[in-house]
């Protein structure tokens, strides 16, 4: 692995496994989720990264996947 800097990718798409990213931005209105009360708190986290690789010039194609895959075991 190499440190990069994100401008390095300028140019270039990126495939982005956003339920990582959502499942991150719960943590921070964990108890709203949990409660059932109405927030959409949990998409500032996604959404201030994709805003950052956007600044840098990268091309974000997120991914909602769907079903198990075995290589993930």
């Amino acid at each position: 692995m190499q440190e990069r800097d994100m401008s390095h990718f300028a140019g270039k798409t990126a495939a982005i496994d956003i339920m990582v990213w959502l499942y991150k931005g719960a943590y921070s209105c964990s108890y709203e989720l949990a409660t059932g009360q109405a927030t959409i708190e949990f998409l500032t986290y996604p959404l201030r990264m994709l805003r950052m690789l956007k600044t840098k010039g990268v091309k974000c194609i997120c991914v909602f996947d769907g079903l198990h895959l075995e290589a993930k075991k």
